[in-house]
């Protein structure tokens, strides 16, 4: 059974700052504090929208029992191909498939003209650190355990090392208990899948946690989610986690220059450049959905995604009118990388100051005053 679903969160403090933390998307634990006395976005205990920025989103599952980690992991081999490893095989066999001498290797990584031998390059006869195991991929990037967001299956990182080099990786953790402090260590609560979107989450749906068929404990049970995530509890069928359910951040701006409602020079005649990030990752592709306006005229821009992915640079050029009022218009169009959007049109308004003031007056030497008075 699941026990808990913890996702990350972005909380607002009473000091008004802003900071991540894992919360629970489903299921309970005595040990996680309500409220807390920090936090103004309500109920501690349970999270409100899981962050959708791929930098940050992370799915914790946490089980009652131990799995099969045969259905859910592979392992490197020394060709730097992946092997399944067959029910039964303890580290015995495994050790027997390290080093030079294969001549015993009968359990994982063996190739059309014989064993392969594992990948062991500290040569302990073990799988290899951080390395070593991967995800299993069952056919269209689907893991043994799946986030579905509105019906729609989020991609997964799989590569042991993440993408390009990043540590963020889908793993099981085998380790763990229900007996640790949560506000010490959620990290240590186990057995456990994590799961890393590759893309982050599909901003402002409700999500759900799925499992491949093969995924079983040693009794051959398949995994499935009590009602609010008690134990005790029957669940509603075989394999069924429809209990698990949790909401996701809308899309939506969380910064900008100028920032709303602000006042900026006018700048006439100099190009200038309005900055907005979104709480995700941006679609480049959507862009055309961003327009500027004054005085209910469209004003021409150029639009190019920041470096950081989550937001935008736009260009005017000649730069503003003194004395005018301007609105961004972010449409529905404009979505994240996985095609969740605003639902309404999303608007950002600032005011340019006057016209620059008259030079002043030459007054002439600073004793002038002096000189006629006497």
């Amino acid at each position: 059974m699941v026990e808990q679903v913890f996702v990350w969160e972005q909380e607002t403090t009473n000091s008004g700052g802003r900071r991540e933390r894992l919360r629970l998307g489903f299921g309970d634990h005595p040990d996680i504090p309500t409220p807390d006395e920090n936090s103004i976005d309500g109920d501690d205990r349970v999270v409100n929208h899981a962050v959708s920025f791929r930098g940050a989103a992370k799915v914790r599952i946490v089980f009652d029992e131990l799995l099969l980690g045969n259905s859910l992991e592979e392992i490197e081999c020394a060709d730097e191909t992946y092997s399944r490893i067959p029910e039964g095989t303890d580290p015995d066999d495994i050790a027997r498939c390290a080093g030079a001498d294969l001549s015993r290797c009968e359990a994982v990584c063996i190739g059309p003209s014989g064993p392969i031998g594992i990948k062991d390059a500290n040569g302990d006869g073990a799988v290899d650190p951080q390395k070593g195991l991967r995800m299993i991929d069952y056919g269209d990037g689907e893991l043994a355990a799946s986030v579905v967001c509105d019906g729609q299956r989020m991609p997964l990182v799989q590569d042991p090392m993440g993408e390009a080099g990043n540590t963020r990786r889908s793993f099981y953790n085998p380790s763990g208990n229900q007996l640790i402090p949560t506000d010490s260590d959620i990290e240590g609560l186990g057995p456990a899948i994590v799961l890393f979107p590759s893309l982050g989450l599909l901003s402002g749906a409700s999500c759900t946690v799925t499992f491949r068929p093969e995924v079983v404990d040693k009794d051959g049970n398949h995994v499935c989610a009590p009602p609010g995530g008690d134990v005790r509890r029957d669940c509603p069928g075989d394999a069924d986690t429809s209990a698990i359910q949790f909401q996701v951040e809308p899309f939506a701006i969380s910064s900008s220059v100028p920032v709303a409602g602000g006042t900026v020079p006018p700048g006439t005649g100099t190009d200038q450049t309005i900055r907005i990030d979104f709480v995700t990752d941006v679609d480049p592709d959507t862009l055309g959905g961003v327009s500027l306006s004054t005085g209910g005229t469209d004003v021409p821009i150029e639009v190019v995604p920041s470096t950081q992915g989550v937001g935008i640079a736009i260009t005017v050029p000649g730069g503003y009118a003194p004395d005018s009022e301007y609105t961004v218009t972010i449409d529905t169009t404009v979505t994240d990388l996985l095609g969740g959007g605003a639902a309404d049109p999303l608007t950002l308004t600032f005011t340019t100051s006057g016209g620059a003031p008259p030079p002043a007056a030459d007054a002439g030497p600073a004793d002038a005053g002096t000189a006629d008075a006497a």
